[in-house]
């Protein structure tokens, strides 16, 4: 039987208020606004950035989050905000799912408690024009039309949905709880096969990006010109992906360590150190097509930094087993 109700929702659909309505009814705790309150109190965080960051991306790409940069070593345990907050939030909502029945509404926590054989999770949608209808009556006018804002909020939505739920941010869990646990093969084991997950997944991304790179400039209504810089940039980019997949997931990997030094050192390689002026310099000996290659250099700068922490850090573990 069903102890612990999670709902996940469209923007506009109700979810909040099917929510209260069904906590009522089992005369059980609701937990949406009071959540918001306690990750406050334990991250010192205002409430209205966790409103937001604790169920929407900045923007409407997966991308948004590679240009968070991480805390320093010692600050958030070395994490961004937004991962930091992540983490919180995810602890509280495991701790009130041990302390009984209860209804929760979004943050993610249909993914959180997925394990749990107590647990029925429920996705509320509706019709999109009763969803901006809906917005309108409950939110007010705004200056962005009903169906742009129901794009937008969904859009965000789903990006830190996705983001949160990774290969590369689940490892900070699993390597932060055997490590204080003191079971350091465990967290060998999640990296390796983190890296092995990380690295087909981005070598399938580098293959989409080298065989529909034209579709994919396509979605955003390129133009001939924007092709023609677009399609070879995208191409070039992408060789470096599989580098990119092992260089985060190291990152995050430290991050779960308590070292958030390797994550803010390849952060800053891959998008300032290096790129900003290898790209100033290649753009100015080559033009435009010159700028792509900054990425295969800085890439390759913060993999090969990554790495080799990585190997030290593996070694350490192997002499202290011995």
């Amino acid at each position: 039987m069903a102890k612990i109700v999670t709902i996940s929702r469209e923007f506009g659909s109700g979810g909040r208020t099917i929510g209260k309505a069904v906590a009522q009814k089992l005369g059980v705790p609701y937990y949406d606004k009071a959540l918001i309150k306690q990750v406050s109190e334990e991250t010192g965080f205002d409430p209205a950035y966790i409103e937001n960051a604790g169920e929407y991306a900045q923007e409407k790409s997966i991308f948004s989050y590679f240009t968070s940069f991480a805390g320093s070593t010692g600050v958030m345990g070395g994490m961004s905000a937004s991962d930091f907050l992540w983490c919180m939030q995810r602890k509280v909502i495991l701790d009130k799912a041990e302390e009984g029945p209860c209804v929760i509404v979004g943050r993610c926590a249909d993914f959180i408690l997925k394990d749990r054989t107590d647990a029925l999770h429920v996705f509320i949608h509706a019709d999109p024009a009763f969803r901006a209808d809906r917005i309108v009556r409950v939110y007010g006018e705004s200056e962005r039309s009903p169906a742009q804002r129901l794009k937008d909020k969904d859009g965000r939505r789903s990006v830190n949905y996705k983001h949160f739920n990774g290969l590369a941010q689940g490892l900070i869990p699993i390597v932060g709880y055997n490590w204080g646990a003191g079971n350091r093969r465990r967290t060998t084991e999640a990296l390796r096969a983190a890296l092995s997950g990380a690295v087909a997944l981005m070598l399938c991304g580098t293959a989409v990006f080298c065989l529909f790179p034209a579709q994919l400039l396509g979605l955003f209504s390129a133009g001939e010109e924007l092709l023609a810089i677009g399609v070879p940039g995208l191409r070039t980019i992408s060789l470096v992906f599989a580098l990119t997949g092992v260089t985060v997931t190291i990152g995050y990997y430290f991050s779960g360590l308590g070292d958030g030094t390797v994550n803010m050192i390849t952060s800053l390689l891959r998008q300032l150190v290096l790129l900003l002026p290898l790209a100033w310099a290649f753009g100015r000996l080559w033009g435009v097509s010159g700028v792509w290659y900054a990425f295969w250099i800085a890439e390759a700068a913060a993999f090969a930094f990554a790495v080799a922490r990585c190997v030290r850090d593996l070694r350490s573990v192997q002499n202290t087993q011995r």
